[in-house]
């Protein structure tokens, strides 16, 4: 059986699965990483958040506290969701992404910036694959491809008759050259991405033309 139960001192034991988690309550503090790691086991192999058994002194009576351990304790946590596809759980009534929290809990503060993930999976939360980023960076490490297929920074230019790779960095164009050949055109937009957003650059396209 899985739980998200709250960390709030009170009654309710449980969370209410019908509650929208999408966006994080912003007027809510966030709990300390050595809070946290009262409330949560990590581990880094698999990128799993499991519950803590609580003592007493968090529940109003023995029975709550009873019933809590009994139902929450050593189950997974944080395992919900959002719309964005990024894990989420609760708090102290507030609504935390895992990948924060799990930064938090191991280098004992929140992060500044963005977490990426390394390759591009966004529940996919094992230490080894998180890493610090700014807004850009996270961004050219998302998947290149739009829903219909198309690639991002490549277009048909009528005025050339040919493909058109546009890679932008740091707000600004820094790579724009024409292909006959749209495969060239995807693979040249594939290389450009790794010379000029380098390690964060997404590898979700192919660096070779198909045969």
């Amino acid at each position: 059986m899985k739980g998200g139960p709250e960390g709030a001192t009170n009654a309710k034991s449980g969370p209410n699965h019908n509650e929208r988690m999408e966006r994080p309550m912003a007027n809510k503090p966030l709990p300390t990483p050595e809070q946290l790691r009262q409330l949560l086991t990590y581990t880094p192999e698999t990128g799993e958040l499991f519950w803590k058994a609580r003592p007493r002194s968090m529940f109003p009576s023995d029975w709550s506290h009873h019933v809590w351990n009994i139902r929450y304790a050593g189950m997974p946590a944080f395992y919900a969701k959002n719309n964005h596809g990024y894990l989420q759980g609760k708090v102290y009534e507030k609504i935390i992404l895992a990948h924060r929290a799990i930064w938090a809990m191991e280098h004992g503060v929140w992060p500044v910036h963005h977490i990426d993930h390394v390759n591009g999976q966004t529940t996919d939360n094992r230490m080894s694959n998180l890493r610090e980023a700014t807004p850009s960076q996270n961004q050219w490490n998302k998947t290149n491809t739009l829903r219909d297929g198309r690639v991002i920074g490549v277009r048909w230019a009528p005025s050339r008759n040919k493909w058109e790779v546009r890679l932008r960095a740091h707000r600004k164009d820094v790579y724009t050259r024409y292909f006959d050949n749209y495969d060239e055109a995807v693979a040249a937009r594939a290389m450009a991405a790794r010379k000029f957003h380098g390690e964060y650059a997404s590898r979700s396209l192919p660096i070779k033309p198909r045969p």
